[in-house]
């Protein structure tokens, strides 16, 4: 029927838009695109990654609520709900803290901004990608907050903000063109400290995650107090001084 004709077509049409962009949608006569020739509205680009930012967010919120009141009760539950939801909360902050604010300024500057935007939108799919892995993870811990070891959550539990943390050291290289020290430091702590995870429990596992990612925030606030908020220098396209904002 035409519900098993659905992922079918989304995934043909997926391959086809996704196959027209690596081309540079070439068209008869024309020829492809290239990217370093795109001018495009750094306002309206950066407010469409940051909104998809925001919906997987607000997805991976809505899975907290749904697998809590879906489940039985329990002061271990509604703890690993409120952890969750404070991870969630963490992944908003660092996204946002000084690179997610300024790259309407960043598309700006540069001399190819169209190559600064196909570089942001590889990176933003994988900052939606680790949201909804870590969506995954919370629900498994809420179900089974003190269950026994479950190694394999980890990619889930773990992993999900590991692939953040590197997403976001990307956007922050496309930014500013180097990676931030409190980030290093999260995504060096992550992966030290999931050896000791697989013998905890998975609400010990979320715990620790949003430990580390708590960590992240209180650096960056701490970087913020001692200087103030750099310029956006990007090493991709190349930056233009005084070139007014491209438009679509």
């Amino acid at each position: 029927g035409p519900d098993d004709l659905r992922l079918p077509l989304w995934v043909a049409a997926l391959a086809g838009d996704y196959l027209a962009w690596a081309l540079g949608w070439p068209l008869p006569r024309l020829g492809a695109s290239a990217v370093g020739r795109w001018r495009i509205a750094g306002t309206h680009l950066a407010d469409r990654y940051q909104q998809i930012f925001l919906i997987a967010l607000g997805e991976s919120i809505l899975v907290i609520g749904v697998v809590f009141s879906g489940t039985e009760y329990s002061a271990w539950r509604a703890a690993a709900f409120g952890i969750a939801f404070a991870t969630s909360a963490l992944l908003w902050r660092i996204y946002f803290h000084r690179a997610g604010l300024l790259l309407t300024e960043a598309l700006g500057r540069a001399a190819m901004p169209g190559r600064l935007g196909a570089a942001s939108e590889r990176t933003h799919l994988l900052v939606v990608l680790s949201v909804l892995v870590t969506a995954v993870g919370y629900e498994l811990v809420i179900d089974h907050p003190y269950g026994p070891p479950r190694p394999s959550w980890l990619l889930f539990v773990v992993g999900g903000p590991v692939l953040f943390l590197v997403a976001r050291m990307r956007l922050e290289y496309e930014i500013f063109g180097s990676a931030p020290r409190s980030q290093m430091i999260g995504l060096a702590a992550l992966l030290l400290l999931t050896p000791a995870l697989v013998h905890g429990t998975p609400m010990v596992g979320l715990s620790v995650v949003a430990g580390v990612l708590a960590l992240v925030a209180l650096l960056d606030a701490l970087r913020s107090r001692r200087r103030p908020l750099e310029f956006s220098a990007s090493p991709i396209g190349q930056e233009a001084s005084g070139r007014p904002d491209s438009e679509a």
